[in-house]
């Protein structure tokens, strides 16, 4: 299991490197690029989104399961013809009925962009193949580079366009195409390359279509159904918001869940990518999860439930400070997200459990819980006309489902509930006990940039005192230094 902290971090630095070198370009971005073209982008990426979630019609998602790579090139196989029919047919639809779409949806503005979309599906189906064969091959390293490339220039791109021809939604559509277009280019070669590679290959027989359809039968049965209605999650609200508000609220929606979410793009996307494999591996040898999910909670609440405190206490504050005061309201809207955003950062990376115990099934029916709560909660804000109290009613909706489905993963990988429950409270409580000087400085004296050093007080005080109180922490520690031999630290009852 070294190795699963060993890919984890190797994943976690490279994003929350690119993702900080991000950071330190969205002042920029914010400062050339107004509300109403984040909101017109919303709106398209959501509905690339939704038609990506039609990728390979899920069996992408199988070849870190398959057998043998005899099984996997046959998967590799069948995604690349499925998504070449699917991009035909995208094609088709949004040719035709991209203007009928754009009006249904309320924003006739957006029809001219819907032409890429099936550039999007194309791009993004055949790099979720390519990543997935990465991630058999446990070739992390080339993930994060892919990562990094990808977050940076399309940065990049998008202030460029910006500063020599003109800021608006098309220099954010080309920055994100030429990005996802290298990723895709560096993913592929490598991952072909590796599964390719015939040096010390068994002699396995090949895999017919037929049959490894047949074995993976429920990924377009069933978790295609789940990406489905876990994008229509995420993405419903920008097509309710866009119907009752205008563009800037969604802007300042789409500003706000992006940032508040980094913490699980950065290492709530690694643990997952590790847990996988890891989690199959475990569960083909002892009938249980218990040490992946124990690693995986643990090196997620310990990481990342800091920062996500920190932006649902004074999210206003850092994105006045940074992003300038045009972007508070997204900063309010962070906060009313937090819960929301906590709990689906700790449940999502791992959720695939579903798929290794065969229970999607089970699966669908949180997925359709949630679609359903997020449709009550938009449409009964938007009636009333309240932004704000919309958003409050779906956060805290969508956080308890997402609580009771962590539990539930607790108990299907028979994993011990309340250990994993106290690792998640401890980080909270003391990630809200060394933020209080800073929440009190900023709402009750008013200081920003006094508060600013009290959250870096707070940054330096939580992790001396995660080093100081937890044992498993200071002794990987002091292996990484040399000064403890790498022996595997025991899962404690009392944690």
């Amino acid at each position: 299991m070294g190795t699963f902290f060993s890919n984890i971090s190797k994943l976690t630095v490279s994003r929350g490197l690119s993702i900080g070198l991000g950071l330190a370009s969205t002042p920029i971005i914010t400062r050339l690029y107004r509300p109403e073209d984040f909101g017109i982008y919303g709106v398209v990426f959501s509905v690339a989104a939704w038609f990506i979630a039609f990728a390979c019609l899920g069996y992408n998602q199988a070849i870190p399961l398959a057998a043998s790579r005899q099984e996997a090139r046959t998967l590799t196989r069948l995604c690349l013809w499925i998504t070449a029919l699917l991009t035909m047919l995208s094609i088709v639809f949004f040719g035709l009925g991209g203007p009928w779409l754009a009006r249904l949806l309320g924003e006739p503005q957006i029809a001219p962009y819907l032409w890429f979309v099936p550039l999007f599906f194309m791009i993004d189906s055949i790099r979720g193949t390519s990543e997935s064969i990465l991630a058999r091959e446990g070739r992390f390293g080339v993930v994060s580079a892919v990562s990094f490339i990808d977050m940076n220039l399309s940065r990049l791109v998008s202030i460029l366009w910006a500063l020599v021809l003109t800021a608006g939604i098309m220099g954010l559509i080309v920055g994100n195409l030429i990005a996802s277009s290298l990723s895709l280019g560096i993913a592929l070669a490598v991952g072909f390359k590796v599964l390719w590679d015939r040096t010390g290959e068994d002699d396995s027989p090949p895999v017919s279509y037929a049959q490894a359809i047949k074995n993976h039968l429920q990924f377009p049965k069933i978790n295609l159904w789940n990406n489905l209605l876990k994008v229509s999650t995420g993405r419903m609200p920008v097509f309710v918001l866009a119907a009752y508000f205008d563009p800037a609220v969604v802007g300042f929606f789409t500003f706000a869940t992006n940032i508040i979410s980094l913490p699980l793009r950065i290492l709530g996307n690694s643990v997952a990518d590790v847990f996988y494999p890891e989690a199959a591996r475990e569960w083909n040898e002892s009938g249980k999860v218990e040490r992946a999910m124990h690693f995986a909670v643990k090196f997620q609440a310990t990481i990342g439930i800091f920062p996500m405190v920190a932006l649902g206490l004074l999210g206003p504050l850092f994105f006045e400070v940074v992003f300038s005061f045009r972007w508070t309201e997204a900063g309010v809207l962070s906060q009313i997200l937090a819960f929301w955003t906590l709990m689906n950062f700790i449940t999502a990376p791992i959720s695939s459990l579903f798929l290794i115990v065969n229970r999607a099934g089970t699966r669908l029916v949180f997925s359709i819980m949630q679609l359903a709560v997020t449709l009550i909660s938009l449409f009964a804000g938007g009636m009333i006309g309240n932004v704000r109290l919309t958003l409050a009613i779906m956060s805290l909706s969508l956080g308890l489902v997402s609580l009771v489905m962590f539990i539930y993963i607790l108990r299907l990988g028979k994993a011990k509930v309340w250990t994993n429950i106290n690792v998640m409270l401890k980080e909270i409580f003391f990630s809200l006990l060394t933020l209080l000087p800073a929440t009190v400085a900023f709402y009750y004296f008013e200081l920003r940039w006094s508060s600013l050093g009290l959250v870096a007080l707070g940054v330096v005080a939580y992790f001396g005192l995660l080093y100081w109180r937890d044992k498993e922490i200071h002794e990987r520690v002091l292996r990484v230094m040399g000064r403890r031999p790498d022996v595997a630290t025991p899962i404690s009852d009392s944690e």
